[in-house]
């Protein structure tokens, strides 16, 4: 009995992280970003996951990608050629290594070479906001910059809202995002019922050896919403090693 609920508790978390990464593959189907061919200049006005007011002015045609995630979702919604740069994480899909490589993180892009490639955005990870040198500078210049974290589950559906909004593809936007909730309602039903005496208790590794993801974190709130039980879930610590 203790295996079946096992090998459940792992079909359920597989369920569930499949929802997110099938969505990166939904670029394959029909359809795409609308074009616009006024002259009058558009902007729009989004709450980015630092909690700042960022205004972009429309079209985007250049970005430079400096977070996978954020690299995976612009494929997903078919933008990928206007990705002029990247960091070295951003290796997935493959067409993305002909892109140059601006930084090695969020955290620490090369500014100079930034400045140089003018983009109309810069979209990063929060770990862009403790380096205020460097935002500072490329905002200074005129380019809007956005921090998300798409690691964050309970995020991730408002990234891809605001990404559709951004460049003009809603449609597209909305399209992954009911992907994702079709499956968010899947492994809920099959979850529904389930007594504390029925889930399984799951571990799931970090970076490092034995680091794993505590209360608050969104490797915990992956466990629970897939109906397991984190073993670290009780320490007040968001990437504890055990």
């Amino acid at each position: 009995m203790v295996g079946k609920k096992s090998i459940m508790a792992v079909v359920i978390v597989a369920i569930a992280v499949t929802a997110i990464a099938s969505a990166i593959y939904i670029l394959n189907l029909q359809g795409g970003p609308s074009q616009t061919g006024g002259q009058e200049v558009k902007s729009v006005t989004i709450t980015d996951g630092t909690g700042r007011n960022v205004t972009i002015n429309l079209p985007v045609k250049k970005i430079i990608s400096l977070n996978s995630g954020i690299t995976e979702l612009l494929y997903a919604l078919q933008c990928g050629d206007r990705i002029i740069a990247r960091d070295q994480n951003s290796n997935f899909p493959r067409a993305v290594l002909d892109k140059p490589i601006v930084a090695s993180s969020s955290y620490d892009p090369n500014v100079e070479l930034i400045l140089q490639m003018s983009p109309d955005l810069v979209l990063a990870d929060d770990m862009l906001f403790y380096n205020q040198e460097a935002l500072g500078k490329i905002e200074n210049a005129g380019i809007a910059v956005i921090m998300e974290n798409t690691s964050n589950v309970t995020r991730v559906k408002t990234v891809i809202a605001n990404l559709g909004r951004i460049l003009e593809c809603e449609d597209k936007a909305n399209e992954i995002i009911d992907f994702i909730e079709q499956y968010e309602k899947l492994v809920q039903e099959r979850i529904k019922g389930v007594p504390e005496s029925g889930k399984s208790q799951v571990y799931i590794e970090w970076w490092a050896p034995w680091q794993s993801f505590a209360i608050g974190s969104a490797g915990n709130k992956i466990i629970y919403d897939a109906g397991g039980i984190n073993i670290a879930g009780e320490i007040n610590n968001p990437a504890p090693i055990l």
